[in-house]
């Protein structure tokens, strides 16, 4: 069975990947173990981005908040709460909106007129919601304005969002992971693989939608719109591919979650009332599921005890400098830093390298190349983060510049083979010459 993306790096048959430690940069000393690894539902505990965790906490959220509205214009803040959704997870909204309407047209077609006991303060929201995603700015802005405009990706995207373009039909059937990538249905092999990717919450999906449908019909519009986008999400991958195969599996996991969460709650309100043997399935399926979470979260741990590891292309010089500066500085200043985002770790001041975390921005690539004092100060840098690499790459007039005697060193720090050093200057002084 092939590897994609990142666990192909392990170059090793699927049998033995099982039992290898995952390659990743900057992870924990003790490896994480393939086989406890979800390429379709990964634990948050590893959403190091935030937006996947943020849109868990929105949806969180939303369960929360809709039992509560009472106020006739309460709808305005569930608006506010589902634009955000939006903006840092397009698709788990995308697919909201769409169970949404999918269980308002059935309320309509089944009840009529009298549908309308049901679509209260949530449809509304929902409805109020649209402007304010396709203004503010983001993946969903960015699609619509190449639909209508024809204009080129040229805004600024959420990390984690999916492209506007790329679809296609799939034949045959497959389930996606980022791990894996597409899994046929008619292969048994590979349907048993989907199977432990997917967990037992599967085999519980027809008694978790009964549930949901309950509630619709008890007038809790928002769980059934829930689950309908579930079921959207899953079926949706099967028959379309992507142009990045791994991206697709989000709406899968987006399923995975609503009924996992889903599961936690009917055990949580309900399993007083169920016969022993649904309870134990319950409770047994739910705990398989948080599992492979739970031994991936215990492996994190181990970079947190001493010797501590240090982040993705940071040293121990590094580290000497973050203990001695960390959020020391004046708290408007800025750091200029040839190491991205580096600065910013270390000092807990703004770097200003980019604009939506993509390309640089020119000022700073110019200054990278050829920095002056004068320069540096006059784009607003006050401090300016060194090492040996950068150094070593800057013509002599360059390091002459930022070797004058009004920059003061604040901290410089050699290895023992005095080859590699970090220093943080300080330009203020130069201000007045």
């Amino acid at each position: 069975m092939p590897l994609i993306g990142t666990s192909a790096y392990m170059a090793a048959p699927f049998s033995q990947s099982l039992v290898k430690g995952w390659t990743l940069d900057g992870g924990p000393p003790f490896p994480f173990l393939f086989a406890f690894l979800n390429g379709i539902f990964p634990p948050l505990t590893l959403a190091h981005a935030g937006s996947v965790a943020l849109s868990f906490a929105i949806l969180a959220l939303l369960l929360l908040l809709t039992p509560r509205l009472r106020h006739p214009l309460a709808f305005l803040v569930l608006a506010v709460l589902l634009a955000a959704w939006g903006l840092v997870w397009e698709s788990s909204y995308g697919l909201f909106a769409i169970g949404g309407v999918l269980v308002s047209l059935y309320l309509f077609w089944k009840w009529g007129e009298g549908a309308r006991g049901f679509l209260k303060q949530e449809p509304l929201a929902l409805m109020a919601s649209v402007p304010l995603v396709l203004l503010q700015g983001g993946t969903i802005t960015e699609i619509v304005r190449k639909v209508i405009f024809g204009a080129s990706d040229s805004g600024i995207g959420v990390e984690g969002s999916v492209a506007s373009t790329g679809f296609s039909l799939r034949w045959p059937p497959a389930l996606l992971s980022s791990h894996f990538g597409p899994l046929n249905v008619f292969s048994p092999v590979e349907m048993a693989i989907a199977f432990f990717e997917l967990g037992p919450i599967l085999l519980l999906t027809p008694w978790i939608t009964w549930w949901a449908w309950k509630r619709l019909r008890n007038g809790d519009w928002v769980v059934g719109a829930l689950v309908a986008s579930a079921w959207v999400g899953f079926i949706f991958p099967l028959f379309l591919e992507y142009q990045a195969e791994r991206d697709i599996s989000r709406l899968t996991g987006h399923s995975m979650l609503v009924w996992t969460l889903f599961l936690a709650i009917m055990l949580w309100e309900h399993a007083a009332g169920w016969q022993s043997y649904l309870r134990y399935a319950g409770a047994v399926a739910l705990a398989l599921m948080v599992f492979g979470g739970v031994v991936t979260t215990g492996i994190e741990f181990t970079a947190a005890y001493p010797p501590s590891l240090l982040g993705y292309e940071l040293s121990g010089l590094d580290a000497r400098i973050a203990k001695d500066h960390w959020d020391r500085l004046p708290e408007d200043a800025e750091v200029f830093d040839a190491g991205w985002w580096r600065a910013s770790a270390l000092t807990g001041r703004l770097t200003r390298v980019s604009i939506g975390g993509r390309d640089p921005i020119p000022t700073w690539d110019s200054l990278r190349k050829t920095p002056s004092v004068e320069q540096i100060l006059a784009n607003g840098y006050r401090y300016v983060y060194v090492d040996e690499l950068w150094w070593g790459g800057l013509t002599a007039e360059s390091q002459l510049s930022l070797s004058s005697p009004c920059v003061e060193v604040l901290g410089e720090y050699f290895d023992q083979e005095k080859e590699r050093f970090r220093r943080l200057l300080d330009l203020e002084a130069c201000k007045s010459q």
